[in-house]
């Protein structure tokens, strides 16, 4: 309901619903994602605001042999201990990612013993397979842009996933994958001059399998907002 007492329109009810119920797919079917319904999903993201209508956002499309070529690169550098090129997270933020492994590893997921380090190595490789997904998208902006820009680009993709889950097909965020951006620039010609931020999975879930659906706890939203009178 509005806050003047109406009904809420259809389209509010469910942009609601696709807010709500969102999350991070990590199991994926082979099957194709159509290549119009992609492009839909692209030309309607399009039109979403950015800092004096730049635009920053850069997406590669990859799939096929392509995608197979960028994760064997990838699994290579894995396998090699080569270090990621992410910045660490914060201790007073450590809580988050914690409980997001539990999630992820323990029985609400890939349920895996912690002392099977080797199945937990296999499981956390899945990331560079794209959790099996036949799409992966690398997200990218200009690195002569300002830090300021890349809120642009989280517009721009929270559009883009909510209009590709509106029309049945799952996706996970990446940042994993940007960590090896050498590999992803050799495989995909991306110049220098492009900071990768991100890559994204994308596909029908399999929910047949663990990853399909994995819970992640959300904090009270006052707790993230404060509101300041007189």
């Amino acid at each position: 309901m509005a806050p003047d007492g109406s009904a809420t329109t259809g389209a509010t009810q469910t942009l609601t619903s696709l807010a709500r119920t969102r999350h991070s797919t990590r199991a994926y079917k082979p099957d194709p994602v159509p290549r119009p319904l992609l492009e839909e999903c692209f030309e309607i993201a399009q039109h979403v605001s950015s800092k004096s209508n730049l635009q920053p956002w850069r997406v590669t499309v990859v799939e096929g042999a392509a995608l197979q070529r960028l994760e064997k690169s990838l699994l290579a550098a894995v396998e090699a201990n080569e270090a990621p090129q992410i910045a660490p997270i914060p201790v007073k933020y450590s809580k988050y990612r914690s409980a997001m492994g539990r999630s992820i590893y323990g029985p609400d997921g890939y349920n895996i013993p912690r002392d099977a380090r080797e199945q937990l190595e296999t499981a956390r490789q899945r990331n560079y397979t794209f959790f099996d997904a036949p799409i992966g998208l690398i997200v990218a902006m200009d690195s002569a842009l300002a830090k300021v820009d890349v809120l642009s680009v989280g517009l721009y993709l929270q559009m883009l996933l909510l209009l590709l889950q509106e029309r049945g097909v799952s996706n996970c965020i990446e940042v994993s994958v940007a960590g090896y951006p050498r590999q992803i620039r050799e495989e995909l010609g991306i110049p220098e001059d492009m900071d990768i931020l991100c890559g994204v999975a994308v596909g029908y879930a399999d929910q047949t399998k663990p990853g399909a659906r994995i819970p992640g706890e959300r904090d009270d939203w006052w707790s993230n907002v404060n509101f300041v009178g007189n």
